[in-house]
């Protein structure tokens, strides 16, 4: 089993945003699954260095709020601070899987760091378990591209919360955990009923992690008329733009929190300054009120950590 670290987005000063996967895990590894989450101020991986500021999460996604986890602060305002993440996974017979480390502009050790870089050897024992300010010498990680992707994203940020954007709800849907006891049927490897009110059509038990607040702006296409059981019902399609968090896949369900009205994903793409991802998009399809995601039950007044 292998867990991966995949997505890390800072919101300065307050706020850094980790989501992980999964992969390569048997279906005993996956039931019961936990996850810690660490920090660090180093990238080496030992001696000590790594802080656990969650312990047994169950979702994918965590919000390191670093104000409230730690006594006074650290100061995130820098755009080149420090801070390093990584995921530790525990399954039900207590065997231990940690993940790759990523720091806070999304970058892991093997693109832009060596020990070298950070004054350390294979035989020191040197380790930096606060926070601190180092500029990087790599050169595919320049201070002025850090600077200028942090302020397009922050734009976008803005442009969301003031003028374009619209409160929703993200449901990512489940790749791992227990199995639905009422449809999964383990010798076919699917789930046999399409409106199961335990695993909502997922085949694994509650469908979807809890809900995550973000914005979107949403641009509707074509609606288009389909035949059901209940009778002719209209599938409007439409594209959808988000921040960096969380990251969305295929199937992943968006809640508008105004009017309750429900997406399918069914496409993601990214925009990028060279190469470094700002915001995304995602191709959307209305889903039918008849739709078993509508039983999913979302708060209506959850908030996005983004804009607190």
């Amino acid at each position: 089993m292998e867990v991966i670290v995949d997505h890390v987005l800072p919101h300065y000063p307050r706020h850094v945003l980790i989501q992980w996967s999964v992969e390569g895990a048997t279906s005993a590894e996956l039931a019961g699954l936990t996850f810690d989450v660490q920090r660090s101020g180093s990238p080496k991986q030992g001696g000590g260095a790594w802080e656990t500021i969650a312990s047994g999460v169950s979702s994918v996604m965590y919000e390191d709020t670093l104000f409230e986890n730690n006594e006074g602060g650290i100061n995130q305002l820098s755009i080149e601070r420090e801070i390093w993440y990584r995921v530790v996974a525990t399954t039900a017979a207590n065997d231990v899987y940690i993940s790759n480390a990523v720091d806070n502009e999304g970058s892991t050790i093997g693109q832009v760091l060596n020990e070298a870089a950070h004054g350390l050897t294979v035989d020191s024992d040197e380790t930096r378990p606060t926070p601190e300010t180092v500029f990087h010498d790599n050169p595919r990680i320049q201070r002025r591209l850090q600077l200028a992707h942090r302020a397009v994203q922050r734009y976008a940020h803005v442009a969301l919360e003031m003028f374009t954007g619209v409160r929703i709800a993200v449901l990512k849907r489940r790749h791992f955990g227990v199995r639905c006891l009422a449809c999964y049927d383990p010798v076919l490897k699917k789930s046999l009923v399409s409106n199961c009110m335990s695993c909502y059509g997922t085949g694994w038990e509650n469908g979807y992690f809890p809900a995550v607040g973000t914005l979107m702006r949403i641009t509707e296409g074509d609606t288009q008329s389909q035949i059901e059981q209940e009778g002719n019902t209209k599938m409007t399609r439409a594209r959808a733009e988000f921040v960096d968090y969380p990251r969305l896949e295929e199937n992943d369900v968006l809640v508008e929190l105004d009017n309750n009205r429900r997406w399918l994903v069914d496409g993601t793409s990214d925009r990028k300054l060279r190469r470094r991802r700002v915001t995304q998009h995602c191709q959307v399809i209305e889903l039918a009120r008849t739709s078993v995601e509508y039983r999913v039950e979302v708060p209506a007044d959850l908030q996005s950590p983004l804009y607190e």
